[in-house]
């Protein structure tokens, strides 16, 4: 299958570098809106811009998959969105050491090595699920969360939209984690948070609202 990998950043990078590994896929290309095109390649391909050199890829050939991380959320819904509207669809990156039990019901999605899903629960678009974390049966993983390395979703919860849970980064059973929901690293979260906050400690408590600014990490 011909990738077209959005990015030319550290994640790009490491995509590639798992993406190389496995011979399902042949990263052809990367892309970059064309206010961020400064080099023609990038580790050895050709780098495209998303304006014009789409214009002659078939969507049926070429599938992509986002190289942007979880510094700016709200962007790789934005990219995800604009790859969709151009007809393309995208791949899903799965770890041969993860061990999936659940369904990939969407795509977009990036899940590392060692991630385990249990039964019954599903996962939709465009999301990171980073190496060693577990989603717990029954649960839901919406649409652009990113999920740090070690994390655990406990069963029947429901993570939808545009979050970011950082390093081992616990939610109990039962929890709705809606929209743009910072969970802070090594937090135990005992009930549903409020959107557009952050939220730390053991249990975690409200700490600050970003709902001008959105999620942004540094």
């Amino acid at each position: 299958m011909k990738v077209i990998i959005f990015g030319v950043g550290d994640f790009a990078k490491q995509l590639h570098y798992y993406l190389d590994k496995e011979a399902e896929y042949e990263v052809e290309y990367f892309c970059v809106n064309e206010e961020y095109y400064t080099e023609k390649e990038f580790l050895g391909r050709k780098v495209i811009t998303f304006e014009e050199g789409l214009v002659s890829l078939s969507t049926e050939k070429y599938k992509f998959i986002i190289g942007v991380g979880y510094k700016n959320l709200k962007m790789r819904k934005e990219i995800f969105e604009k790859i969709k509207a151009k007809g393309f669809g995208l791949i899903n990156y799965i770890s041969p050491n993860a061990v999936i039990y659940g369904n990939i019901i969407g795509e977009g999605n990036v899940i590392l090595s060692n991630v385990i899903i249990e039964p019954f629960s599903s996962i939709v678009n465009n999301n990171i699920i980073w190496s060693n974390s577990v989603i717990c049966h029954d649960s839901v993983i919406g649409n652009h969360n990113f999920i740090a390395a070690n994390s655990i979703v406990g069963g029947f919860s429901e993570i939808i939209e545009g979050n970011f849970l950082g390093f081992n980064s616990t939610i109990k059973d039962n929890v709705i984690v809606d929209k743009e929901v910072i969970i802070g690293a090594k937090s135990l979260v005992m009930k549903s948070p409020e959107n557009h906050s952050a939220y730390y400690g053991v249990p975690a408590k409200k700490i600050r609202e970003h709902s001008k600014k959105g999620i942004q990490i540094f």
